[in-house]
């Protein structure tokens, strides 16, 4: 009976534990989406204009950009891994769909953090070039930068596209809910398309409500701990 009872308190407090944390990584995703958007609406409103306007705010602002990019891509990054898992435990992890949604999350995530720390390093170098060789070394970083994708959430979208499916196949959340998590894939996936890299605003904005709901739903307990899928399907 003690034995029994020990065991109910355990599986209560993994419970928790896992609500707790998932709605922790959820609201860090948002955060970090705030921060970002606070920075570019409110400090240097003109960084993402021409590469001559980013190369003066950088100058100016070298050390606060830096923290700013730790923040909105090794922050996010690691706090999207996170979330990324608990998720997963909330979800049958069998099948397909599973498996992908895992693994884009994973390729998200340090694509984030890669892009992140190539960001911090190159202010970094470009601080300690010569005057007479910053126009050069600057137009390499900015090459650098946007190749890797600034502005284009395609990878991300796909991400919210395999977690919304896979959310509506088990009815794990409302379904409303579910079809709002594919609109916002689909504003993610649309950076594709040449002239509509705008769209990328669109998916970051909503994707801040899309983690705030996400972490009532783990306060909730929405989105509970499965500890046994041996016996659920994928």
């Amino acid at each position: 009976m003690l034995r029994l009872r020990f065991a109910l308190d355990l599986s209560e407090m993994n419970v928790k534990h896992h609500s707790l944390a998932g709605a922790t990584a959820s609201l860090s995703c948002a955060l970090c989406y705030l921060i970002g958007f606070a920075m570019i609406i409110f400090i240097i409103p003109d960084f993402h204009l021409d590469s001559g306007l980013r190369l003066q705010a950088i100058q100016q602002h070298s050390s606060l950009i830096q923290l700013w990019y730790f923040i909105i891509f090794i922050v996010f990054g690691i706090s999207l891994l996170l979330l990324s898992n608990y998720l997963s435990k909330a979800m049958p992890r069998q099948g397909l769909l599973a498996m992908l949604s895992l693994v884009t999350s994973y390729v998200w995530g340090a694509y984030v953090i890669a892009s992140g720390l190539i960001a911090i390093f190159s202010i970094q170098y470009l601080a300690s070039t010569p005057h007479s060789e910053v126009d050069h070394v600057w137009a390499t970083i900015y090459t650098l930068q946007t190749g890797l994708g600034e502005g284009v959430e395609w990878v991300g979208g796909i991400w919210m596209l395999l977690i919304s499916l896979m959310l509506l196949k088990h009815a794990i959340l409302p379904r409303s809910f579910n079809l709002f998590g594919m609109a916002i894939a689909l504003s993610g996936l649309m950076t594709l398309v040449p002239g509509l890299s705008e769209a990328g605003a669109l998916f970051g904005l909503s994707q801040i409500v899309w983690f705030c709901l996400v972490a009532y739903f783990f306060s909730k307990q929405k989105l509970p701990l499965i500890t046994d899928n041996n016996n659920l399907s994928g």
